[in-house]
């Protein structure tokens, strides 16, 4: 079996975790990557031992060799890049947020679709063991009716590379929703399915980033002094399903609170949280007339290489991957209508789809 050729659109730190995927893999190569910083592709190939650096996303994609590509460059970049890859005829998996609108998301589907083409959204949480256990008893239909999944992922100081990409709304589309926050956002619409939005109530502020001085003790990347600050911190939003369940989002990048991920799940016969590393299901023994708490022991999974190697196998077999497109099209309808509710203050309706 020929291996399948992989190449990394953008060399930045998210990139090293594909470039890991494909050189663990046993039956892929990876060729070379394109950046529009050569240094950086220097670099991640003295690290994972491939050869090509690209002199442009064209040079990349008229590459024979390559039948994969990941791309990992800024948000805004996603949409463009997956799309000329996809009319190239190479399979893509594209980092999260899938696109920065829901109209750049509609054309990808679209292009998907008519590809015959492997694309799939970089969504690493669904191969974490423990939402995928979730996920799996949510199926088997041991929650009973699902009313309320409770979504938080906030940093007590965590603004990444302040003033770079991340901050400037040109390029990410937005901050710690789009950034933290969809992962969450994302995770709970799926363990829904397949109930849709249908509402959103929300408010969406920059609390920290947008003043000085922003007091903090690490950050990720370089912070890039006199950058722009132009984008959210926080958001917290009231997501109505048609099932009659909510999701409760809060997610932030700084505040005056303890430093929190997690997800509960809460059903009319079990519940769930997930935080710390630790999966605990809630339950009671109505025969015994007494509570039930529940914490497996699971094993340990790098989500991106487990990601890397679904991705591949579906280029290999066909079949529709975990995290399809039209998945990451949900998420990035319901984070523009988080963001038009908070800027109108008022609730805002998903239109069936």
């Amino acid at each position: 079996m020929a291996a399948l050729g992989a190449a990394l659109i953008g060399a930045g730190n998210i990139s090293q975790s594909h470039a890991r995927g494909y050189v663990e893999a046993d039956d892929a190569e990876l060729i070379g990557a394109y950046d529009i910083l050569p240094e950086r592709a220097s670099e991640k190939a003295a690290k994972f031992g491939f050869e090509t650096i690209y002199d442009s996303l064209e040079q990349l994609l008229d590459d024979k060799r390559v039948d994969a590509v990941s791309v990992c460059t800024p948000n805004r970049w996603h949409a463009p890049q997956a799309l000329a890859a996809l009319t190239a005829g190479k399979h893509v998996l594209v980092e999260k947020p899938m696109t920065t609108t829901a109209a750049e998301g509609e054309a990808l589907c679209a292009a998907a679709e008519s590809s015959g083409r492997i694309a799939m959204v970089a969504m690493c949480m669904r191969f974490s063991p423990d939402y995928a256990l979730l996920k799996q008893r949510i199926g088997e239909g041991a929650f009973g009716e699902i009313y309320q999944v409770n979504i938080t992922y906030v940093r007590r100081r965590g603004i990444p590379r302040m003033g770079g990409w991340f901050t400037t709304h040109a390029e990410s589309g937005g901050g710690a929703l789009i950034d933290c926050g969809v992962h969450y956002l994302d995770m709970a619409l799926w363990l829904l399915e397949p109930a849709a939005p249908v509402s959103v109530t929300a408010s969406v502020g920059s609390y920290f980033g947008s003043r000085e001085p922003y007091v903090f003790t690490d950050m990720w990347g370089t912070r890039v002094e006199g950058g722009p600050f132009d984008v959210d911190d926080s958001a917290a939003a009231f997501i109505r399903m048609d099932s009659g369940a909510v999701i409760v989002l809060q997610t932030a990048w700084a505040g005056n609170r303890l430093q929190t991920q997690g997800t509960e799940v809460l059903g009319t016969e079990m519940g769930c949280r997930i935080a710390g590393g630790q999966l605990v299901f809630y339950g009671e023994d109505a025969a015994h007339e007494h509570l039930i708490d529940v914490s497996p022991q699971l094993g340990k999974r790098n989500v991106y290489t487990a990601e890397v190697a679904h991705f591949l196998a579906r280029c290999r077999t066909g079949e529709p991957p975990i995290a399809p497109p039209a998945d990451g099209l949900r998420a990035v309808r319901v984070i523009e209508a988080i963001y038009q509710s908070a800027e109108q203050r008022r609730e805002v309706q998903l239109v069936a789809r």
